[in-house]
């Protein structure tokens, strides 16, 4: 079958983040055979209610779009269109019902222009007030390497279980890890919901979350795994 927009060569034809290529036959490949550099995730274009949107073509054939940064997102369709961030395999679960196997479109222009311009400022919820009574859970601290601070992958420090294994120290606050740590102690924030791919990436057999290490303050000399984040 040679459906409409299909790369006949095989192979990714992805764009550099930000560059846009026109919808033609070299935009799309199947989506069970799309692989990114490097475990890339995508923003994926949905529905306002959360569903993937989906496409479907003159010949009858069904496309996802997807881009490699948000400023496209925004270009092609809108500051409003809705999307989600995703990696290739769970977009592929995310699929899983559509019949036929959908293709993928990335960084394609999608036809139509913009659906979602930016909504009215007047039209907008208010935002709701913040309790500075309850901690905010949604970011959490977690000490790195001196020399690493400010440079694109941060060196977090570990410390070491009672069995050797190397152990994530995670705090809801900046004042609760250098309280625990040290006021000298240097730290990053990240998102909470990235948490499993640090320790993916640390290797960490444990997390430990606002925890009293006792002797493990920066002034002084204990053993810890240095690994980039």
């Amino acid at each position: 079958m040679d459906p409409e927009g299909t790369d006949m060569t095989g192979r990714s034809r992805t764009a550099a983040p930000g560059a846009l290529r026109p919808f033609d036959r070299r935009a799309l490949r199947p989506l069970d055979e799309l692989e990114l550099a490097g475990g890339t995730e995508l923003f994926v274009l949905t529905l306002p209610g959360g569903d993937v949107e989906v496409y479907e073509t003159p010949r009858h054939d069904l496309v996802v779009w997807a881009y490699t940064a948000f400023v496209p997102v925004a270009v092609c369709r809108g500051p409003g269109q809705p999307f989600v961030r995703v990696s290739v395999d769970e977009l592929r679960e995310a699929c899983l019902r559509l019949d036929p196997r959908p293709y993928v479109a990335v960084d394609v222009v999608p036809p139509g222009g913009v659906h979602y311009p930016e909504p009215d400022r007047h039209e907008r919820e208010p935002l709701p007030l913040i309790d500075p009574a309850i901690p905010d859970t949604s970011t959490l601290w977690l000490p790195v390497r001196p020399g690493s601070v400010g440079t694109t992958r941060p060196a977090v420090e570990m410390a070491e279980g009672e069995r050797g294994e190397p152990v994530l120290l995670a705090y809801t606050s900046l004042a609760r890890l250098r309280a625990e740590l040290g006021q000298r102690r240097a730290a990053v924030s990240v998102r909470a919901d990235r948490l499993d791919h640090i320790v993916s990436q640390t290797g960490a057999g444990t997390v430990a979350v606002d925890a009293a290490v006792p002797g493990q303050r920066r002034d002084t000399d204990f053993p810890r795994h240095r690994t980039e984040n």
